[in-house]
């Protein structure tokens, strides 16, 4: 009923128009700070300015747009306050359907004749935002135009979040509206690579599945299926996505069923309350309760992964089993790279350089492999640029030197690390303003380094973000961090690769003064002891 009645909204604003309107499906942005509203479609005429979108959470959770909601013209620099809404309030809570998605139509004056690009916004600071909505016939110069079309058997799928593989979806990603059970959408990119659907209401539900296909120069046709709870694809189109369809069946035929035992004897023992120690057991319910504070939050993450480290989190018999699992993983690891190396193909680049992001500093067997059949092959390929990083950085443990990089500070002057932390001691924060445990953890740094920072102690901040500094600069604002803060923007000097950390948000590295590393992720009590200790 909803969808008729914005159609019938739709075509009474149109009906009047004197003009040719001009539709863009699916417009193309620069950055979005929310997954919740997503823009489908804007219609363009001299007379209205109506942008066609959905609003997408969890069932029974609500969203809502404030009255304040404009677009603004780049060229123009003029704002056009929202005049209608249909299929919804301006104002008010929208209570999420079972479907999780609602769709509505918001109308704008028409737009001057030289605004080529938009901006959404809410009124208020931290509301909804847009940026770089193209309005262009087809403003995008890419060497590869992949047209996506596909359908899904789940009835309550409303939305594919597209990205590339590997790649967190914070600011960079795309929502692919499902209508009727298809799906399509335009792919423009500069090199064949790996990305990855994600069902929208699983992902908002934390816990989701990859579905990965290769952007090749082709039209490309995906089909979902479910097999109980875990999803499938088949993919069609050009030879990289036969070569990776053809990876998958295998690795489905061969694994699907491989962790079956062990994971009901994980059950069994966790349902005897026999799995973890009585020590983890009490961690993770203190981490759990509402009164934990995030400094008490962070001490006990970093407890957590030292458990984990020592494989204390699991009792003996959990031990034994979780043994069984990693013997698993690594005959499933080892046919991975096998594959890779008897099908010399962009997609077997993708699963080498899927393994080495996920792995840290075990990666001895993806950088032989990579050495022996990859090195020198399509060598401007980000694959190639990525893994030919990694394999000549070396391990990050302590005893080992730091490795040195350089990146711009918030005025755009280049500075190195040697430089930086030349004869003192030193802690390299790579962090991102998208990543609370990051800063919770610097924070507790400020003190340290007020009471070393004249002994020979410093700190020099990377922040890692997406497109620009603005949520950076804010952060540092707000946390107060009094240290060197560089950018390493869009991964552009590949500094957590360098670090085998491509897959997290940050790390910490405390350096001596002859710049060997100390400790990787060092708690701020044991920089603290540090300090006490050497300086």
């Amino acid at each position: 009923m909803k969808t008729l009645l914005i159609s019938l909204a739709l075509t009474s604003l149109t009906a009047n128009a004197y003009a040719e309107t001009k539709l863009i499906d699916q417009p193309r942005y620069s950055e979005k700070n929310t997954m919740s509203f997503n823009i489908n479609s804007i219609l363009l005429s001299d007379t209205a300015t109506i942008i066609n979108g959905s609003f997408y959470s969890r069932p029974n959770y609500w969203v809502a747009l404030d009255k304040g909601t404009k677009i603004i013209g780049q060229q123009s620099g003029r704002e056009y306050p929202v005049l209608a809404s249909y299929g919804y309030t301006l104002g008010e809570e929208c209570y999420m359907p079972e479907s999780g998605s609602v769709p509505l139509v918001l109308k704008f004056a028409p737009l001057e004749a030289n605004d080529s690009i938009i901006n959404f916004a809410e009124g208020s600071e931290n509301g909804f935002k847009i940026s770089g909505i193209q309005l262009g016939q087809n403003p995008i110069k890419s060497k590869i135009h992949c047209h996506i079309s596909g359908t899904t058997d789940d009835a309550n799928c409303s939305n594919f979040i597209l990205k590339k593989e590997g790649e967190m979806p914070i600011s960079m990603f795309v929502v692919i509206p499902v209508n009727n059970s298809k799906f399509h959408y335009d792919l423009y990119c500069d090199w064949p690579e790996t990305y990855s659907l994600i069902n929208g209401n699983e992902y908002r539900q934390s816990a989701f599945y990859n579905l990965d296909f290769i952007a090749e120069n082709n039209d490309v046709d995906i089909i979902v299926t479910h097999d109980g709870d875990q999803p499938k694809i088949d993919i069609k189109g050009g030879e990289m996505n036969e070569i990776l369809n053809d990876y998958n069946n295998k690795r489905r035929t061969l694994f699907a069923n491989a962790f079956d035992s062990t994971n009901a004897l994980m059950d069994s023992l966790f349902n005897e309350n026999k799995l973890f120690t009585d020590e983890y057991m009490e961690l993770m319910d203190q981490l759990s309760r509402d009164d934990t504070t995030p400094e008490m939050r962070n001490a006990l993450y970093h407890k957590r992964d030292s458990l984990e480290n020592i494989k204390k989190q699991y009792t003996p018999e959990g031990n034994a089993i979780n043994d069984q699992e990693l013997a698993i993983s690594d005959n499933i690891r080892k046919w991975k790279i096998d594959y890779a190396k008897t099908h010399k193909s962009i997609p077997g680049l993708s699963i080498l350089k899927s393994l080495a992001i996920y792995s840290g500093n075990k990666i001895d067997d993806i950088v032989e492999a990579y050495n022996e059949c990859y090195a020198g092959w399509e060598p401007e390929h980000p694959y190639s640029l990525e893994l030919a990083t990694i394999a000549s950085s070396g391990s990050i443990n302590p005893g080992t030197h730091f490795i040195d990089f350089s990146a711009p500070d918030l005025n755009g002057k280049e500075m190195t690390l040697s430089s930086l932390a030349k004869g003192k001691v030193t802690l390299l924060d790579l962090w991102a303003s998208w990543c609370g445990p990051c800063r919770v953890n610097s924070k507790q740094i400020i003190p340290l380094y007020e009471a070393y920072k004249d002994k020979g102690f410093t700190v020099v901040g990377v922040a890692r973000e997406e497109n620009n500094t603005e949520d950076m600069e804010k952060a540092i604002a707000k946390d107060g961090y009094p240290w060197i803060n560089l950018v390493e923007l869009n991964d552009k000097n590949q500094i957590w690769t360098k670090y085998r950390i491509s897959n997290s948000a940050g790390g910490t590295y405390l350096i001596d003064a002859n710049g060997i590393i100390v400790a990787v992720n060092p708690t701020p009590d044991k920089v603290a002891k540090y300090l006490k200790e050497n300086l």
